[in-house]
């Protein structure tokens, strides 16, 4: 319990700062904005080049995460949509940003800090894995979903490339995906690690986890939880403890896991929402309000579900 507090209470507090700052006005969205703008195109890039290139590349055996934690996505999806769709008898394009809620997890801001925080560098390939098919996995389904759902059966059919190939170009143009393909480049080539490079990117890779953290509480604070409470729980169910466990399950009798890829991809399945469920809710103008509370529900109550996994799967 000791290494537990150890590792979330300054995450937390990171998060609390940054509410405060947000919530009393200490701090703008334009300023909010310039913080998220370093932590995306610096200081992760940094961070994540380090990583790469100072460690082995990942191995055929390193790809079962991604069958893990992917297929903890596809059970958890098809179960949100199923239910919502049964209790709640919601139509298609809600109840597709009721999925991406289920099984979206705040992977660059939350979980690869709280990931780096616990296993260091030991734990960083599987959350590359990770972030890599994220945008690429979930995306193109949930747009799929609302587009049918909105009554554009036609243009969804005569489209369906097109949804494939923006929600391709948005990861192509993402600095986190960008970063990866240049650091693995870079390792393949064997260019190695330069003293005053090495240096340079450790010392900005430091910063992720506390502007991360902090961005991310000054950002909720905008927030507020309005709508179908019952309907935003349920995301928050689903999020918090189905995912988990479907991926728990699936990493541990399915894909046979070591147990720091299975620690690390169960915790990823854990945290809370992420805020591109908002965003894809607000583009879209549909279960805005839901996707919304779910949001920070779910934010606020991963701090005790987090802390109970940490306990079970992180060694003291």
């Amino acid at each position: 319990m000791q290494h537990t507090i150890e590792i979330l209470l300054p995450i937390f507090g990171f998060l609390v700062c940054g509410y405060g700052a947000g919530r009393f006005g200490l701090i703008s969205d334009e300023g909010i904005k310039g913080i998220m703008t370093f932590i995306l195109y610096f200081a992760i890039p940094a961070l994540l080049f380090r990583i790469v290139v100072s460690n082995e590349l990942p191995g055929l055996d390193d790809l079962s995460v991604l069958l893990a934690y992917f297929g903890g996505c596809v059970v958890v999806f098809t179960a949100s949509v199923l239910f919502g769709r049964a209790v709640f008898k919601l139509p298609l394009d809600q109840l597709g940003i009721l999925g991406m809620g289920g099984m979206y997890s705040n992977s660059v801001l939350l979980g690869l800090p709280l990931v780096f925080t616990a296993f260091g560098d030991d734990g960083m390939i599987p959350v590359l894995l990770i972030i890599s098919f994220y945008t690429v996995f979930i995306f193109p389904v949930v747009i799929v979903f609302i587009e049918i759902g909105r009554g554009r059966r036609q243009a969804s059919r005569r489209g369906a490339g097109a949804v494939l190939m923006s929600a391709l170009r948005g990861t192509i143009e993402n600095p986190v995906i960008i970063a990866l393909a240049i650091s693995f480049a870079w390792a393949v080539a064997g260019l190695g690690l330069p003293g005053p490079v090495d240096r340079f990117a450790d010392l900005m890779g430091k910063a992720v986890a506390p502007a991360a953290l902090f961005a991310l509480g000054a950002s909720l604070a905008g927030y507020r939880i309005a709508g179908a409470i019952a309907e935003s729980l349920t995301m928050v169910v689903f999020k918090l403890f189905v995912h988990p466990a479907a991926v728990w399950l699936l990493g541990r009798y399915v894909f046979d896991l070591e147990p720091v890829a299975l620690a690390v991809a169960t915790l990823m399945a854990a945290v809370p929402i992420g805020a591109n469920v908002f965003n894809m809710a607000h583009h879209y103008e549909v279960y805005l309000a839901r996707a919304t509370s779910a949001v920070v529900i779910s934010s606020a109550l991963s701090m005790l579900t987090l802390a109970v996994l940490l306990t079970v799967l992180v060694p003291g």
